[in-house]
């Protein structure tokens, strides 16, 4: 679970938390094994208001796909994360 949830972050352009806004950066570190390796970490501001979520190994390897490729684990302090992948492409008008 953990190597195709790094796929994903890796080819992701943008990502939300328990659809926060859209975050198109983010920390991530290569796995050891160990439960409680840290392993990515999404912060961002809303209002003023600093947030962060880590997510470790453990969680991760916990974690499952479900509807809509929505990832669902438990972060470093065991709250449920859910965590949306998306790609962006460029837009543009046809000319006639």
């Amino acid at each position: 679970m953990t190597a195709q949830f790094l796929s994903l972050l890796d080819k992701a352009d943008v990502v939300t938390i328990d659809d926060g806004p859209y975050l198109h950066s983010w920390g991530d570190s290569e796995p050891t094994g160990a439960t409680d390796n840290e392993i990515a970490r999404f912060s961002w501001t809303d209002g003023g208001t600093p947030y962060t979520v880590v997510l470790n190994e453990g969680g991760i390897r916990e974690g499952r796909f479900v509807d809509d490729g929505k990832f669902v684990c438990e972060d470093h302090e065991g709250a449920r994360t859910v965590i949306r992948f998306f790609k962006l492409e460029k837009l543009s008008v046809e000319r006639a």
